[in-house]
């Protein structure tokens, strides 16, 4: 809540917003009155990490920064302090909250030069998504915006506790990429894959191994659809071949929508 303004005390009033040097000077009781803060900080935790590379149309790294700038240009417009935690194979950048189109430059800059640097990048420990979510929680202060970009693939039922205390003080909101590579294999033959280091081949023509991996996928998003629905925390799905823009307007349009109903 922010100071408005002070008037002369009214029955009813709350007593303890008495404002007593005034009430001394005038010898007339007077109030303080306060308004709602509109400005709701908006903080991005984006996974830039190196399984986010992969991609059928494109990849799950560019994907991500670009719901990123979304949101960013987003709050930017609406007036609130943009800030972020980018996570990248080199370690995390942090972007302190500021008003402003330079600060969203800025973030765009960051997300660019991380995406890039995943192709050359080297790296044997990786942070977890538990730490990452652990750093929001470290800055997400209460009445904040916070939004998650990321895969998940690492999420684990650890991640629900630092989860948990962000759901509990500001608006969680959750935005899963994945790719449809992601749901079904192939279709059926040899492919020669690689994770930057090693490199193998892959038979999907089993149908054994394509089931399998269908139900292991199919897991590991309900686990995940459950926590969400345990934190109560808002929940987007965005398939690396969507249009982003209008993701997010079909998304949010519609809850705006629900909310006036």
């Amino acid at each position: 809540m922010d100071f408005d303004e002070v008037r002369p005390y009214q029955p009813g009033d709350d007593a303890r917003a008495i404002d007593w040097r005034v009430t001394a000077k005038t010898t007339k009781p007077h109030t303080k009155l306060y308004r709602e803060e509109r400005e709701r900080p908006l903080i991005l935790i984006v996974d830039l990490r190196l399984p986010m590379l992969f991609g059928s149309a494109r990849s799950k790294s560019v994907a991500a920064s670009e719901i990123a700038a979304a949101l960013a240009w987003a709050g930017c417009a609406r007036g609130d302090r943009v800030g972020a935690l980018v996570f990248g194979a080199g370690g995390q950048q942090d972007i302190r909250a500021r008003q402003g189109h330079q600060n969203v430059l800025r973030l765009i800059n960051v997300l660019a030069n991380t995406s890039a640097s995943l192709l050359a990048a080297d790296v044997t420990q990786e942070t977890t998504l538990q730490d990452m979510i652990e750093e929001a929680r470290r800055i997400a202060h209460p009445g904040a915006t916070v939004a998650i970009v990321s895969d998940f693939h690492d999420f684990t039922r650890d991640c629900e506790s630092p989860l948990f205390a962000i759901a509990q003080h500001c608006d969680l909101n959750m935005c899963r990429i994945y790719d449809e590579l992601d749901e079904h294999l192939p279709a059926p033959g040899r492919y020669s894959v690689t994770n930057g280091r090693q490199q193998a081949v892959l038979d999907t023509r089993q149908v054994r191994v394509r089931r399998s991996f269908e139900q292991t996928q199919q897991r590991a998003v309900q686990e995940l659809s459950k926590a969400v629905s345990r934190l109560q925390a808002t929940f987007l799905d965005y398939r690396t071949d969507q249009n982003v823009a209008q993701c997010l307007r079909h998304y949010y349009g519609s809850r705006i929508r629900g909310r006036r109903r």
